[in-house]
């Protein structure tokens, strides 16, 4: 199961979207990814790892 961490709307004001964590089982990822495609911010194996990733990538762009 991969754990993604997306925009709750594709077309959200930069700094002002609200983000959701989503767990996605294997037999529906490949339509969860044509749906949230341009809305992922980052992706893992884990929701621990999702938020690590999402922690370092707030903290280069500061």
């Amino acid at each position: 199961m991969k754990v993604y961490i997306v925009t709750e709307s594709p077309c959200a004001l930069v700094g002002s979207e609200s983000l959701k964590i989503m767990k996605v089982p294997p037999q529906l990822e490949a339509a969860f990814l044509k749906e949230y495609e341009s809305r992922i911010i980052v992706s893992g194996s884990s929701i621990q790892e999702v938020i690590t990733k999402f922690s370092l990538q707030v903290n280069d762009q500061v």
